[in-house]
């Protein structure tokens, strides 16, 4: 059995496989958003990020970085839905591949020729309903 594919976004054919190592990678770059942004949480003591302070210096850099955690978290729950919606098409597509190949396999093949053996041989003898009622 072939493995199945499905349109991606409506745009990238990809098999399951590919999706799932993609998703792999994006969890991880949204695990190290968040790593960054938990660190300055920790550091500052700061759990929101607000505008930054212009007499504190390095306040900037401190609020952007506490924002990654808030992006990286987002990302992960958006990129959940995501991945559970992609994957109820693949099996819905996996479903559709096993019903076609159920059907295929119950299906006999047609002859090849009409001197195949599998063509029964017309009889010499004539039907015994050949009167022509007006």
């Amino acid at each position: 059995m072939t493995p199945v594919r499905i349109k991606y976004l409506g745009l990238l054919p990809m098999t399951r496989r590919t999706y799932l190592t993609l998703q792999f990678i994006a969890l991880l770059g949204s695990i190290a958003l968040m790593v960054v942004g938990l660190s300055v949480m920790l550091r500052t003591g700061v759990i929101f990020p607000h505008l930054p302070v212009m007499n504190v210096e390095d306040d900037l850099i401190y609020q952007a970085l506490l924002s990654l955690f808030w992006i990286g978290l987002l990302a992960f729950i958006a990129e959940s839905i995501e991945a559970i919606v992609v994957l109820r098409k693949f099996a819905r597509a996996e479903a559709e591949q096993k019903i076609r190949l159920e059907i295929l396999s119950t299906v006999e093949p047609a002859p090849s020729s009409p001197n195949s053996p599998a063509v029964p041989l017309p009889s010499n003898e004539r039907p015994n309903n050949t009167t022509i009622q007006p």
